[in-house]
């Protein structure tokens, strides 16, 4: 069995979860910009469950064994700015976790993977574009690996 799975409605609680579990861990990283609110993971949920019904998103989950997701990716279809003319349209990927923030060298390689080819094939998407906390290592290394390179970096500072 395939563990790469287009992502449905009923992924919605697990991907909250994993969301969940990233902002923790982007918390530490930065704790202002990535200051996690008190009720973040049900607030997403019916975000989530907007993205997941727009034709525009593109929506992988990895379940090694049933009812076990393993990580998922979410990109959007966007317009480049009118300033830029990258060739085509843009895949944005905010929203891209695998469990634990380990295995992003396989399971986040593959949801990645799939995102592209489904960009490019379905959307003609010219680029993608994958949001990264500064100090993820394991996810920008592989991003690094796969010829992604830093384009933008947000500088934050709390104001008093």
């Amino acid at each position: 069995m395939n563990p790469l799975r287009v992502a449905t409605q009923d992924d919605v609680d697990v991907i909250a979860d994993l969301i969940q579990e990233k902002r923790l861990q982007y918390e530490h990283y930065q704790p202002i910009f990535w200051r996690v609110a008190p009720s973040a993971r049900d607030n997403h949920r019916g975000f989530l469950a907007k993205v997941l019904a727009n034709e525009r998103t593109i929506a992988w989950v990895w379940e090694e064994t049933p009812g076990t997701v393993e990580g998922f990716i979410i990109a959007n279809i966007i317009a480049a700015p009118p300033a830029y003319e990258p060739g085509g349209p843009t895949c944005m990927v905010d929203d891209y976790w695998v469990r634990g923030g380990e295995r992003w060298e396989t399971i986040g390689q593959d949801l990645l993977d799939a995102v592209c080819v489904r960009a490019r094939s379905e959307f003609g998407a010219a680029q993608v574009l994958v949001v990264c906390g500064h100090q993820d290592a394991a996810k920008r290394t592989m991003l690094r690996d796969q010829g992604l390179e830093i384009a933008s970096e947000w500088y934050v500072k709390g104001l008093k």
